[in-house]
């Protein structure tokens, strides 16, 4: 993961912030803009290093693409990438509110970071871990729990899925200054209008692909 800094974040915030927010529907810029950074360092075409193939500035798993009806090529243009990952998570927000209807009575960072986990992990081992705090945590910190049972509770010798007790605490800590980018970007605290929202426009042909990518 690439180091994260302040300079970092507003330096991919001036240039993706217009992108961002035509596509993101209920989703925080920080949140968009710490994902950038984490996956790809804003390389408009980083080298694909899983078997999942995920592709492009987001890492958007093909399967994901085809799924929003993009291949694998046009998943390789950052406007593209950007567009499919704020369906997808926007998608994705509506199945874990659907899930968890009364633990986030708002949609506030803690809500948006449990979508960066299902990002990483999957539904099934975000549920398998929510299964662990749901009787203690707080209304509107489901997240925080979670990050507090893997460095306080887990066992170093316990997996969920592929995942090991040292790849959750790698990813406890990103959620960290996942939190930080968007009190960075979008204010301290701020809770989001909606839990999920459709992008209303979509990234149209190539020229517009390539005149965001000159920035």
């Amino acid at each position: 993961m690439p180091q994260i800094t302040t300079a970092r974040l507003q330096a991919i915030d001036r240039q993706w912030r217009s992108a961002i927010n035509k596509y993101r529907g209920a989703v925080p810029v920080g949140m968009a803009v710490a994902h950038i950074v984490a996956e790809s360092n804003g390389a408009p075409t980083p080298i694909v290093r899983d078997a999942k193939r995920s592709i492009g500035m987001m890492r958007i798993p093909t399967r994901v693409g085809l799924q929003n009806g993009y291949k694998e090529t046009e998943l390789e243009k950052p406007l593209v990438s950007l567009y499919v990952w704020c369906v997808q998570t926007n998608k994705d927000s509506k199945q874990q509110h659907t899930t968890y209807p009364t633990m986030w009575p708002q949609a506030n960072y803690d809500y948006w970071l449990s979508l960066r986990l299902v990002f990483t992990l999957g539904f099934i081992n975000f549920d398998n871990l929510a299964v662990k705090v749901l009787h203690t945590a707080a209304p509107g910190a489901l997240t925080s729990a979670i990050q507090t049972w893997i460095r306080s509770e887990m066992s170093p010798l316990q997996r969920f899925g592929t995942f090991r007790a040292r790849d959750l605490l790698r990813i406890a800590d990103e959620l960290d200054w996942f939190r930080t980018a968007m009190n960075t970007l979008d204010g301290p605290n701020r809770v989001s209008a909606l839990f999920h929202k459709a992008p209303e426009l979509n990234p149209g042909g190539d020229f517009e692909t390539m005149r965001v990518m000159s920035f």
